[in-house]
């Protein structure tokens, strides 16, 4: 029997959310939505591309699996699929993504969402009951194996094993979407080691290199 109950999309910012998004979409029909308002500024070619739906109500209706984005900590203990990014590639990201903020800010956590491995202690998705612990890396890389365990857990059927390419949608400066071509931020040494000193042990727990 197919999910009734809403499920989490969480994950810390820039860690494949939208991704995760577009592939429940293209790849099982399931439309989601966002804890947070007007998400992509009205981008209607954005907002089709991902499958979002603005009113959230209209994804609480028999048959659907209401699939709902959050980067926040856990609000309740209902069922959750958890995104996690190579640390400092999400930081990265959401460096350039608050590109008016200083990167130390980031590294710190001096900003609504904390560091990146205290956004994973908060969910600990690696035993939380009924959640879902997926890789960006595995949905860039190894998408059908992914597929296979999305379908496992929402029990819905694989429609489709493709999504169309996201340079169609991506925006000039790459601050939502960012075209494959855009060349990565790089951080110094210095911010570097500060990184791996606060996020070091997460990395290691999840099997990544610093």
């Amino acid at each position: 029997m197919v999910r009734q109950n809403m499920v989490w999309l969480a994950s810390w910012p820039r860690s494949g959310n939208t991704f995760l998004r577009t592939i429940l979409w293209y790849c099982f029909g399931l439309k989601s939505g966002s804890v947070y308002a007007d998400e992509f500024s009205g981008n209607n070619k954005l907002q089709q591309y991902v499958g979002h739906v603005e009113d959230k109500k209209s994804l609480f209706v028999p048959g659907n699996i209401p699939l709902i984005k959050t980067h926040e900590a856990p609000a309740d203990d209902g069922p959750a699929i958890y995104i996690v990014r190579h640390g400092m590639d999400a930081t990265l990201s959401l460096c350039q993504y608050y590109h008016q903020t200083p990167p130390e800010f980031v590294i710190e956590g001096s900003h609504r969402f904390g560091t990146w491995a205290s956004h994973l202690h908060a969910w600990k998705p690696w035993e939380r009951p009924d959640t879902l612990l997926l890789r960006y890396e595995d949905l860039t890389d190894n998408l059908p194996e992914v597929l296979k365990r999305v379908s496992l857990f929402l029990d819905v059927k694989i429609l489709n094993e493709v999504i169309p390419p996201r340079d169609a949608i991506a925006d000039v400066d790459g601050r939502v979407v960012k075209k494959a071509s855009l060349p990565k931020p790089v951080l110094s040494a210095s911010l570097t080691r500060r990184f791996i000193e606060l996020n070091g042990e997460m990395l290691e727990r999840l099997g990544y290199k610093p």
